[in-house]
Parts: C-alpha cells; sequence; structure tokens
C-alpha cells in the first residue's frame, strides 16, 4: 500500500510533464509531416462547436504557430493584420467574409493587428463546405455568419514574400 502512495505523485508528475511537452508540440509549427485526417477534423470542429464563446461566436483551436481551426456561429469583428496573409479552408458550413474597404472604430488588438466593430464598403465573398479563399495582408476582413447557420474553417498564417 505504501508503494502506491509513493508511486502515484511520481505517476501523476510524468503525466503532467508528458502532457505539457506533448500540447507544446501542437502549439508549434512541427519539423515533420503532421495529418489531420477527416475524422480527427470532424472530432476538433465537434469540440469547438461544443465550446463556442457566446460573446465572440466562436470557439477557437490553435493546431500549430501558424494554423488555426475556428467553429463560427455568429460574426465576428473586423480584423486586419498588417504583416500576415490569411489562406483559409472551409471545413464545414457557410458564412461570408467581408473584405476590402475600411475598418470601423479600428484599435490596435496586438503587434501587427487592429480589430473593429464593422468594415464600411469591401466585398462579400459567400462561402461554403471545400471552399478556399486567400486574403492578402493588411486587407480589413470579417467573418459573417447568418443566425442560424455555422461555419468552420482551418485558417493558416503566411507571411507573404516581399
Amino acid at each position: 500500500m505504501r508503494l502506491t502512495v509513493v508511486y502515484w505523485p511520481i505517476m501523476r508528475t510524468m503525466s503532467f510533464l508528458v502532457l505539457a511537452c506533448t500540447s507544446s508540440l501542437w502549439a508549434a509549427n512541427p519539423n515533420g509531416v503532421v495529418l489531420w485526417n477527416t475524422a480527427q477534423i470532424k472530432s476538433i470542429d465537434q469540440k469547438l462547436a461544443a465550446n463556442v464563446n457566446p460573446q465572440t461566436h466562436v470557439g477557437v483551436e490553435r493546431l500549430m504557430d501558424s494554423a488555426i481551426m475556428v467553429h463560427r456561429v455568429g460574426p465576428s469583428e473586423a480584423e486586419v493584420h498588417t504583416k500576415e496573409a490569411d489562406f483559409i479552408v472551409v471545413e464545414a458550413g457557410e458564412g461570408t467574409v467581408l473584405a476590402g474597404g475600411s475598418i470601423v472604430d479600428g484599435k490596435a488588438s496586438g503587434p501587427d493587428e487592429l480589430r473593429g466593430k464593422s468594415i464600411e464598403g469591401g466585398t462579400r465573398y459567400p462561402l461554403k463546405t471545400g471552399d478556399n479563399i486567400y486574403i492578402p495582408a493588411n486587407m480589413p476582413h470579417q467573418f459573417l455568419v447568418e443566425p442560424g447557420k455555422e461555419f468552420s474553417a482551418t485558417i493558416v498564417k503566411i507571411v507573404p514574400k516581399q
């Protein structure tokens, strides 16, 4: 019995270390090939759908430094990334990206990023499962999702060549 008491804290510590190391692999851009198959993407999307933030209308999971998966049930804020472009793959559902124009009440929200309430002007790009869209660096954009609809996508950040 005493061995079990001594053993449990060691196992708990080892489990924590393994988990910490594994999760840091997902946060960084890997050095090797990583495959997210259809079943894994569907599983991630189901998890995100169950954990959508009601104020921001989105669930997010970081796949690695340069890629995230999002599940949206409502509109996003308008945003501009001054140094990174977005390559977006629609995994499921439907929505619209409003791109171009100018950001309304834009304020710095982080390094090289602005966010605001909405976009004035711009062009609407309707999207559905299987569509891909590229949004250049420094272009205002906003995700729009109609009430009762959902939209899931993988977003890959790209630093354009100069």
